[in-house]
């Protein structure tokens, strides 16, 4: 097991646990929880160690948000790309760290972190994906949404029913499906496939 004190100095203190856009926008902030974490009985020279020396920061930083096991997230690119991203304004058509739309973000991070070219806007990218059920989501997978009428709005699913996107009101975040917003307009998930 690890302490909390150990947990929340490898962890930021500003990450965002859930956004919503119903009903305003509210920030929650990431709330001390114990966490567990295996530690090897014994290494290789006969000496103890712990798994915590082999995480990131950002592995725990994510794993608090997503409410995940920390061993589970090991694509440290996605969740480079995602901190890299955090809290970038919203901007309708936007591309650049000034400002960039929920399209935009996927089709970037998705070329960056998977190395899959999709088209610019949400309604081509779901013309581009295979559709799949919410419970058939993996990492990875794009999540589409009917916020202004038809395909609308898209995001990128990372684990436990939460999703990266750009949010007009709060900018690149994470949300969950569950969420009473998302849930209500959800449309289906997009894989790619080539």
């Amino acid at each position: 097991y690890i302490s909390r004190k150990i947990f929340w100095s490898l962890v930021s203190s500003d990450g965002i646990l859930q956004s919503t856009e119903s009903g305003g926008s509210k920030s929650v902030k990431a709330e001390a929880a114990p966490v567990v974490v295996k530690s090897n009985e014994v290494a290789e020279a006969g000496e103890s160690n712990s798994i915590i020396e082999k995480f990131s920061g950002l592995q725990f930083k994510y794993a608090m948000m997503l409410g995940v096991d920390v061993e589970t997230l090991k694509n440290l690119s996605l969740f480079g790309f995602i901190d890299n991203w955090f809290g970038i304004r919203y901007r309708m058509g936007g591309t650049t760290k000034r400002g960039i739309d929920c399209s935009a973000l996927t089709s970037s991070l998705l070329l960056a972190v998977y190395g899959f070219a999709v088209p610019r806007t949400a309604r081509q990218q779901y013309k581009a994906t295979q559709h799949i059920k919410k419970n058939e989501l993996k990492e990875g997978d794009l999540v589409f949404f009917n916020t202004h009428g038809g395909v609308s709005h898209v995001g990128l699913y990372l684990d436990n029913n939460y999703f990266v996107h750009s949010s007009s009101s709060q900018g690149v975040t994470i949300s969950s499906l569950d969420d009473n917003y998302y849930a209500k307009r959800f449309i289906c998930g997009g894989r790619v496939v080539e």
